[in-house]
């Protein structure tokens, strides 16, 4: 039993049988979902959630912010968690110039972790395969961000794929090149349309793949 598909993959390529693999992913937590019909989403509000630390990419993720800002004046992003690389990510959005609209948000309890979630239009984990081999496998906060009506955008050399079906709920970039990192946040925020239906596809497929029953 395995948690998503690139440990499927990891395994079949060491020879155990396909058939004898099944994929259980990540569940969500009802627990961490508190919707409150008072809070209005933010047009343009990016929401990146996790521990500060380099697989995560969230550095990659503040240099895509900056640039954007160029093409979405009024984009920002939250980036909720904590870990051994908070000091990092402070001076390097203080260094671009950018805490009026990339901000850190360290130890959030659930119930404010929720908050950010419904404020958000779109949840991004900017996640890769480091080169000693560390990487995700299907985060939670996927399921988490899909409970809260969010698209996504998750990283390659992973799981992403066992909670985004790339163009149904979301995207999987190669987080490593910033203009197509850019081109699918531009993308999503930019097309209502498409990001309507993405995030009810995500309603769908939360309910069909990550439903704890």
């Amino acid at each position: 039993f395995v948690v998503c598909h690139f440990c499927k993959r990891l395994l079949t390529d060491l020879g155990v049988r396909e058939s004898t693999i099944d994929v259980i992913p990540s569940c969500l937590n009802s627990n961490k979902i508190n919707i409150n019909s008072s809070i209005k989403k933010i047009e343009n509000k990016v929401i990146s959630v996790g521990r500060f630390i380099e697989r995560k990419g969230f550095h990659l993720l503040i240099d895509a912010i900056v640039d954007l800002r160029h093409d979405i004046r009024d984009i920002t992003l939250d980036i909720v968690g904590t870990g051994p690389m908070k000091n990092q990510l402070e001076s390097q959005i203080k260094r671009a110039n950018a805490s009026s609209f990339i901000k850190l948000y360290d130890n959030a309890s659930d119930a404010e972790l929720s908050r950010f979630y419904q404020r958000s239009s779109l949840f991004i984990l900017a996640h890769m395969l480091l080169e000693n081999g560390d990487t995700e496998g299907c985060p939670t906060v996927f399921s988490e961000a899909m409970a809260h009506n969010l698209p996504l955008i998750g990283g390659t050399g992973a799981g992403a794929d066992t909670a985004i079906l790339h163009g149904k709920n979301g995207y999987i970039a190669n987080v490593r090149d910033r203009s197509e990192l850019k081109f699918y946040i531009k993308k999503i925020l930019t097309n209502s349309n498409l990001s309507k239906k993405m995030i009810k596809f995500g309603k769908n497929k939360l309910l069909k793949d990550h439903d704890p029953k």
